[in-house]
């Protein structure tokens, strides 16, 4: 047993080693991003910003991994690149995540994370059919030993980590105390260092032949006795609830595009990894030849709901993904119902080309999402003569409330992912708390649906004046709970993140008891609309006949939800500040 454990590791350490000869760029750039991550779990990020910009940093490291696996395996397939084209290449690539850093990701808003994500997706696709772009047979096999291997690194990383994780727990409770932080600092060692190096220990060698490797027992069980009898009874469901649309005549144009888009994501997908195994199994070319029949309606559905929807309300980031996904799950069902001499790779190309579309160019959901939303702003201010040589007048008393709504929709759309300076007709010095003078009546937050929030302190290096104060808490992310004795007092005070409940106990004897959630509730309702905010504005003070509590939180988000009101507090970061009495 001894020998075959010692075994097993010198084989995952050359596999490691395998894939740091192969791939350094790669895993070198996981490795940074990791250290920078460790360094954030122990930081007590007390300047405004700094934990946003290590964020943005270790996001353009994470771009640069995808990117360098995009060339080494062009390099890989074209070998006869002089060493001198190969530099001038890493040197280009090299600059790509600086740039990227400092033109396309200024902050961690809707539109910089959405294009990232994005982005990154693309790459990883690029990356997994630069060996087959030329059509050549295998690829389905190639993305199935992607996906096999990274699945077997995800169970090796989780028994790594448990196994680390139960050490750390064993000689915290028996030898001496270990900071809880370091359960943290585990998990990113074990998923950026070892898990990226692991997973690309086994991908195939460019010429590898993978036309003839066989599907898994497990696989193939999953596919064909789950997944695929899944799909035919979604299908019926989504079919019977066609039925009901035709016979009430009432179009959907809710959440049933998104039924619909999964749906059919998924079917592509199962479809694409099961293609090379129909020469041999009815069930599969039956799949094949009927699903893309019984999905081309449902899209229709789909597209018209949409369409419904974009009509009355215009194009948003969110309406055209979901087009564009749409429009790529048609084409592809499309070319598995008519094109003879498939090439799926084709499918993954198409694929990466909508991705990159959807978020760079003029034609991108951002561009036509603003473009749409002054088009629809537009309309309404000429509908209720609102408009006076281009510049904004107050509402009639005419004006319905329906409009009213519409118009406060679009305003915190702009203002909450581009920017009120991207709508047209503004004032220059507009702000929502003016809404009334320019508009002839007041914001409306629970418009629209659930609606984001979120509050920071614009300067958060500045001294706080804590008066007569004699004690400090620092309530901050981290632990799910905490409790701390309070030096030269007898005064215990604990906080667990999960229920959100700040308790501070004299011998023993809890003498408040406070949920912080009320306490938040305060702040948001006091601060609706603004985003500048000063430690006056995120402060409440709170008092029992026994101490008095000052708040100062330094930040603090949530949801709102507009049909109800019911406001969802995420766990904040705060400061307290206690008087004994």
């Amino acid at each position: 047993m001894g020998l075959k454990i010692v075994a097993l590791g010198k084989d995952v350490l050359h596999k490691l080693a395998a894939s740091l000869k192969r791939f350094p760029e790669a895993v070198l750039l996981a490795a940074a991003a990791t250290v920078i991550l460790i360094a954030m779990n122990h930081i007590n990020f007390m300047q405004s910003g700094l934990e946003e910009i290590l964020g943005r940093v270790v996001m353009a490291l994470a771009l640069g991994i995808p990117l360098s696996l995009c060339l080494k395996m062009l390099f890989e397939r074209a070998r006869n690149i002089k060493l001198g084209v190969k530099l001038l290449v890493y040197g280009i690539a090299a600059a790509v995540p600086v740039l990227y850093y400092f033109y396309l990701l200024p902050d961690l808003g809707m539109v910089p994370v959405t294009r990232y994500i994005s982005l990154t997706l693309a790459l990883y696709c690029v990356f997994t059919f630069i060996p087959y772009f030329d059509g050549k047979p295998g690829y389905e096999q190639y993305v199935v030993a992607l996906i096999r291997q990274f699945l077997i690194t995800a169970l090796y990383a989780v028994v790594l980590f448990l196994g680390l994780a139960a050490m750390v727990f064993t000689i915290d409770r028996l030898l001496f105390n270990l900071p809880e932080k370091l359960y943290l600092d585990l998990w990113l060692i074990v998923v950026g260092l070892f898990a990226p190096a692991f997973l690309l220990s086994e991908v195939p060698a460019y010429g590898t032949d993978l036309s003839d490797t066989d599907y898994s027992k497990v696989l193939k069980a999953l596919l064909f006795y789950i997944v695929m009898p899944i799909i035919a009874a979604y299908t019926v469901i989504l079919y019977l609830y066609f039925a009901k649309i035709l016979i009430t005549r009432q179009w959907p144009v809710g959440m049933v595009s998104h039924l619909v888009l999964w749906y059919a994501l998924l079917s592509t997908f199962v479809m694409f990894i099961i293609y090379p195994l129909r020469p041999a199994n009815q069930w599969v070319r039956s799949f094949l030849s009927f699903v893309p029949k019984i999905i081309l309606p449902l899209l229709v559905m789909m597209f018209v709901a949409m369409g419904i929807r974009i009509n009355a309300y215009g194009i948003t980031e969110n309406r055209y993904l979901v087009v564009a996904a749409g429009i790529w799950v048609t084409c592809s069902m499309l070319y598995f119902l008519f094109c003879k001499e498939k090439k799926n790779v084709y499918l993954a190309f198409f694929l990466a080309a909508v991705a990159i579309l959807t978020v760079l160019g003029p034609w991108s959901s951002y561009s036509v999402s603003k473009y749409s939303q002054n088009a629809r702003f537009e309309r309404l201010l000429q509908k209720n003569q609102m408009l006076q040589n281009g510049a904004i007048t107050p509402a009639p008393q005419t004006i319905s409330e329906v409009d009213k709504n519409d118009i406060r929709s679009i305003i915190l759309y702009f203002d909450r992912y581009h920017g009120l300076e991207e709508l047209k007709y503004l004032p220059e010095d507009f702000t929502i708390e003016n809404m009334k003078n320019t508009f002839g009546f007041e914001m409306d937050y629970n418009v629209g649906g659930e609606q984001y929030f979120s509050y920071h302190v614009q300067n958060d290096n500045m001294l706080i004046a804590i008066g007569s104060y004699e004690y400090f808490y620092n309530a901050g992310f981290g632990k799910r709970s905490d409790s701390s004795l309070l030096k030269s007092s007898p005064l215990e005070v604990s906080y667990n993140r999960e229920d959100k409940r700040l308790k501070i106990a004299e011998q023993g004897k809890v003498i408040y008891d406070k949920n912080i959630d009320d306490v938040a509730l305060k702040i948001h309702s006091r601060n609706k609309g603004k985003t500048n905010l000063s430690h006056s504005d995120m402060s409440f003070t709170d008092e029992n006949e026994s101490l008095q509590v000052l708040y100062v939180f330094k930040y603090l988000s949530g949801r709102e939800e507009s049909s109800t009101g019911k406001v969802n507090i995420d766990p904040p970061e705060f400061y307290i500040f206690i008087k004994v009495k």
